[in-house]
C-alpha cells in the first residue's frame, strides 16, 4: 500500500533493500521478477473514467473500488471525479428547477 515504508530484506542475508533494487548490495543476491515488478503487470485503464462519467459518485465508488490495490493514487481520482460529478449535477438539476418554478408563477397575478 502507499502508506508503507520503501524497503525491503534481502531474503538470503536478511539486509535492507530499497523496494525499486532486485539486487542486495551485501551478499550480491538478485531476486527474480516478481508479479509487481513484471513490466507485463497491468496498469490502471483510462475506461475507468467513462465509468465515473456515466454514473456519477456511484460510478467513482465503483472504480475507486476496483482500483484501489493496483492504482490508489488514480482510485482517489476516480472517487473525487465521481463527487464532483454528483454535485455539478445537482446544482444544474436545481437551476432547471428554478427556472421552471419562476416561469410558471410568472404569469400569476399578484
Amino acid at each position: 500500500m502507499f502508506w508503507q515504508k520503501s524497503i525491503k530484506f534481502c531474503p538470503k542475508c536478511g539486509a535492507e533493500m530499497d523496494l525499486s533494487s532486485r539486487r542486495c548490495s551485501r551478499c550480491g543476491f538478485e531476486e527474480p521478477f516478481s508479479f509487481q515488478e513484471s513490466p507485463l503487470s497491468p496498469k490502471t485503464s483510462n475506461w475507468w473514467y467513462l465509468v465515473v462519467v456515466l454514473f456519477g459518485f456511484f460510478g467513482g465508488i465503483v472504480a475507486w473500488a476496483a482500483n484501489r490495490s493496483r492504482d490508489p493514487k488514480k482510485a482517489i481520482h476516480f472517487l473525487i471525479l465521481g463527487i464532483i460529478l454528483q454535485v455539478l449535477e445537482m446544482i444544474i438539476s436545481m437551476l432547471i428547477v428554478f427556472n421552471l418554478v419562476f416561469r410558471v408563477f410568472e404569469g400569476y397575478p399578484k
